[in-house]
Parts: C-alpha cells; structure tokens; sequence
C-alpha cells in the first residue's frame, strides 16, 4: 500500500456495533480508523488529533450530529474537513440541514461498504492536494523507534507499518545507538524519557558522532517542558511531538525528514 493513500478516519456513532462494525471494515480497506461514542467525545477527539474524513452519526443522546456540524462550521482549522452524515431512513428531511451546517454528503442506514467507500473517495483525494500531500511514495523507508515502553512501541510499529515503513525498535538508548551503528536508518523517533539515559544525552551523542549526525530525529514526549523543547531544537531535532499525538500528524513529520533528507 502506498504511503499517500492512508487516510485517517474518525467515526461517530453512539451506537458501539455501529463503531465496532465500519472500524474493522474501514481498516481492512487500509484506513486508520478512530472512534467516538458521542458528540462530546468527537468534538475533544478534533480539537486534539487530525483527520481526513468524518463519518458522524445524526442522533446521538446530548450532544447531535446537527450540534457537532455547528462545532466545526465555527472553527476555520476544522470546517474544511469532509463530513459524510450516517442516517436512518426517517430522518432523511433532515439532511437538508446537515448540509446547510456544512455535511458533504449523506448515507442511509443501512449502507453498502461500496457505496460509502465511494462516497468517501469522492473527497478524500482533494483533501490531500488541499494539504499538499501529493504523495511522493515514500513507502520502505527505514523508521527506528527508541521508546522504553512497549505497548507504546508495538503501537507505533503497527501504524507505521501500516502506512508503508519499514520499523525497527529499540527499549533504550543503548540499543538505539546499536541499531543506529548496524542499520540503514532514514529517521529516528526518540522517546525523552529512557531508562539508561535521558533522550537529551543520546541527542548530544548522535549530534558529536560524525556518522550519526545527520540522522533525522523526531522527539516524541509526554513532557510539555518549553525548556525541553528548546533544548532539543537546539540539539537539531526535526520535529517535537507531544503525547499522545495523532498518527497523521506523526506520518506527516516522517515524510518531510525524509523530503529534506532526499533535498540535501
């Protein structure tokens, strides 16, 4: 699959079966998906991550499709997302609303997989050009992970995967450094927090190595530490990414370290 064609998707839907059942067919289609039980839950899952299409449910208890549409009209960041309404066939009357407020398009329910993956390829492809994301195919470059937790490392692996790379881990900066010594590596992901040594020294190791010092490195951190951010900026750093972050903003950051990295 190429790297381009991964798309993230946020389902709304109150109904768990309903979540349950689009998640693992969107996912076989090679979509990353991410859900919301609620109008609530969505509307903090937008102001904190990024997608590339929203399928939102239309009656959902406290806060409505109609409610979350008027959400994202009123943020300029957000109101070019695509949105595709979900709806039962009694409440088709309303779909006149849900595009006034902004809705793209309409399914009923029950729906086709055919027909809302067709709906949906219908935007998804100017949203890429939109966000300058063309494609440039990036897929078999080469990502080692440093990161000490390993549910955190199986998580970044699989989505990295699944969008194209080749992943190796590492639990600490030992083994980063060894991996880093014995591998073609296109860009790092380094955690701050390590167990044999904070991520700060391994940057100051990489950046004094003549060989590891060109290296792309994307900082991934819990730590929301101005000090530390400007720390690593000033160690070179590519990119800080604060946790949790979204793994279309991450896939994002790995492609331009490698448009960079090809530029010079």
């Amino acid at each position: 699959m190429m790297l381009e064609d991964i798309y993230c998707v946020l389902v709304v839907d109150d109904e768990e079966c309903n979540r349950d059942m689009l998640s693992r067919r969107l996912q076989r289609l090679g979509y990353l998906v991410s859900t919301a039980a609620s109008g609530e839950e969505a509307v903090h899952m937008l102001e904190n991550e990024s997608y590339d299409i929203v399928l939102l449910d239309l009656m959902m208890p406290g806060m409505d499709g109609f409610a979350v549409l008027e959400w994202i009209r009123c943020r300029p960041k957000l109101s070019k997302i695509p949105v595709i309404m979900l709806t039962a066939a009694g409440e088709r009357e309303a779909i006149t609303t849900c595009l006034s407020l902004g809705a793209r398009d309409f399914i009923l329910k029950p729906f086709n997989m055919a027909d809302l993956r067709a709906r949906m390829r219908r935007f998804l492809p100017e949203r890429r050009a939109r966000l300058g994301r063309e494609g440039e195919g990036w897929e078999g470059a080469r990502v080692l992970v440093i990161e000490d937790d390993p549910d955190s490392r199986a998580l970044l692996r699989a989505r990295l995967e699944q969008a194209g790379f080749e992943v190796l881990d590492a639990g600490n900066a030992g083994e980063g450094l060894e991996a880093l010594r014995n591998a073609d590596v296109d860009v790092v992901l380094l955690d701050m927090r390590l167990p044999d040594r904070p991520g700060t020294e391994l940057l100051e190791e990489l950046r004094n190595d003549p060989e590891l010092s060109g290296k792309p490195v994307i900082v991934v951190s819990g730590v929301d530490d101005p000090g530390q951010v400007r720390r690593c900026r000033e160690l070179g750093v590519s990119a800080y990414l604060h946790k949790p972050f979204n793994v279309a903003e991450l896939r994002l950051q790995v492609r331009d370290c490698l448009q960079s990295r090809a530029a010079s």
